[in-house]
């Protein structure tokens, strides 16, 4: 398998690549346009320079060459969501060439190399579901600027496609030029794919998979088609150039049109915008500006916190992630505050498909609900995404007045009735207990988990665990 990848990056600016059009995301059909993203006869475009100081960022941060004269292109093609008839593109001439993506934390160490990075406008939405007997158009989009990244074709496996997508995600949202928002369209990929035997050096005939915008379907896509492929060539038959799209419901591509060639598109530098200059001095300037990376702050967690380099992966997934994560590191030990993000507060936010930064449980309270489980009082795995759900609704009411209602606050029972209760499981079990007793099996786990289950979880498991070894080695059975 070889793959190239295609990333469209929309940049966070406040208005569009060369209007002031405002570049927000969901605003009604229509409204964020002008007479120059609409191409009204006579308009002219002027250049964003946010958005060519994002570029330089993401180009510094990989590495890459910043080109000190690039040209604006018109790549013409004719679609209803594209004003003008063009987009405003650059073709041989961009912004960043070469530079490199380190997957450090993988499961492979790889290094995927990057081919050039140029900007561009994107094209406005076509809604083609809404009405049986027309498209209907949203410019709202028409004019955002983009960034698109493209890879040498050097990835082999769908694993590493995947882990360099999700790492140029996180990247970028920490240089902040994107929000990361792969539902909204903020972040899209292409795949460009083929196969050769291996050990050859040549590329076979590839195939261009579009528009994907989560990690789990590009692996899929490329999955797929590399089967696809493969059957095809044991067939003797030819592999196609052709755009496919990817259906994720039956986890397979589908053929849309030929894939176009660049002659099709017919570039030209565009007329009404001239070279863009940028000088050693300004790429300083946006360095001094740069945010700190990513791959600091990992490192910064493993060397100072003992944190493990995957798990340090996962507390990075975003800014806001680290932030409350800086938060709880500041009143608790490191590693159990690493734990409860990854194991309890990720999978609880990711069940409702949230993010951290809608989360209503302040680190302090998330450390006050830290100590009680600790103490080993609530039985948190049984009512883990209940017990937050219900600290959320109730951000006043006491940690442990939520608990107590709730009905997950473990009563400590060291009496004649926890004693009288083991017995009784073990009465109820005759052949579990004659191989508890024969020691044929270590079954002391499972009978304290018939107690525990017995008593609706209300006793302490440590308490139980106790008295039933001391109840073992007194042979009181």
């Amino acid at each position: 398998m070889v793959v190239g990848l295609e990333v469209h990056i929309q940049l966070k600016t406040r208005s569009k690549l060369f209007c002031s059009d405002t570049n927000a995301f969901g605003a009604p059909p229509n409204t964020n346009t002008s007479v120059i993203s609409l191409a009204h006869p006579g308009t002219l475009p002027r250049i964003n320079e946010t958005a060519v100081a994002f570029a330089c960022r993401l180009g510094i941060a990989t590495s890459a060459e910043i080109a000190p004269v690039s040209i604006f292109d018109r790549k013409n093609y004719f679609y209803p969501d594209l004003p003008k008839g063009y987009q405003i593109t650059q073709n041989l001439n961009s912004i960043c060439k070469g530079g490199y993506l380190d997957l450090r934390y993988a499961r492979n160490a790889e290094r995927v190399f990057i081919h050039k990075m140029h900007i561009e406008e994107d094209a406005g939405k076509s809604i083609h579901d809404l009405d049986e007997h027309f498209t209907l158009l949203d410019l709202n989009r028409a004019g955002v600027p983009l960034l698109e990244l493209v890879t040498e074709p050097c990835i082999h496996h769908p694993e590493i496609a995947a882990a360099f997508f999700s790492e140029l995600r996180t990247l970028v949202m920490f240089l902040g030029i994107c929000d990361g928002n792969m539902q909204e369209g903020s972040l899209r990929c292409d795949a460009n794919i083929s196969i050769r035997p291996e050990g050859a050096q040549w590329l076979g005939i590839r195939t261009e998979v579009k528009n994907m915008n989560s990690f789990k379907n590009l692996k899929r896509a490329l999955e797929f088609e590399f089967k696809r492929q493969l059957e095809l060539v044991k067939k003797g038959e030819a592999v196609k150039q052709e755009t496919r799209g990817f259906n994720p419901l039956t986890g397979s591509t589908v053929r849309m049109r030929n894939k176009e060639m660049a002659y099709d598109y017919r570039y030209f530098p565009d007329p009404d915008l001239p070279p863009l200059c940028i000088s050693e001095s300004y790429i300083e300037s946006v360095k001094k500006n740069m945010p700190v990376s990513v791959s600091q702050i990992r490192d910064f967690y493993i060397k100072n916190y003992q944190i493990k380099p995957e798990d340090a992966v996962i507390l990075t997934e975003s800014p806001d992630f680290v932030q409350y994560f800086d938060k709880l590191l500041e009143i608790c030990n490191p590693i159990l505050a690493a734990n409860w993000m990854i194991q309890n507060i990720r999978p609880y936010l990711s069940n409702e498909g949230r993010d951290i930064a809608s989360f209503l449980i302040t680190p302090d309270r998330l450390k006050q609900l830290m100590d009680r489980c600790n103490e080993g009082r609530i039985n948190i795995r049984d009512g883990k995404f209940r017990l937050l759900a219900a600290i959320e609704a109730y951000p006043h009411s006491p940690i442990q007045e939520i608990i107590q209602k709730m009905g997950l606050w473990i009563e400590v029972n060291d009496g004649e009735e926890l004693v009288l209760l083991i017995q009784q499981v073990l009465e109820e079990n005759p052949k579990e207990k004659a191989r508890l007793l024969a020691r044929t099996k270590n079954l002391q786990g499972w009978f304290i988990g018939e107690v525990m289950k017995k008593s609706g979880g209300k006793l302490d498991p440590k308490k139980v665990a106790s008295v039933f070894q001391e109840i073992i080695s007194n042979n009181n059975l």
